[in-house]
């Protein structure tokens, strides 16, 4: 399911992980783990769920991650 929504640069999640970013997209449960897509269908991070924001991983985080 697509829906449309901005990042907000320099917001950091309220959940704990502060590696987070937030976008201002809603995504259901069944949206975690998911990836988040820009404008021009880049990847842009992995969604996580949160009844006020959806944050998400940012895709350089996860590459320095899968590289160690």
């Amino acid at each position: 399911m697509a829906v449309e929504g901005k990042v907000l640069i320099g917001k950091q999640s309220e959940l704990d992980c502060t590696e987070l970013c937030v976008c201002t997209c809603k995504i259901t449960k069944a949206g975690i783990g998911g990836p988040l897509i820009d404008i021009d269908g880049n990847f842009v991070g992995m969604n996580f769920y949160d009844e006020e924001e959806t944050p998400f991983l940012p895709r350089d985080v996860i590459h320095r991650l899968l590289l160690k």
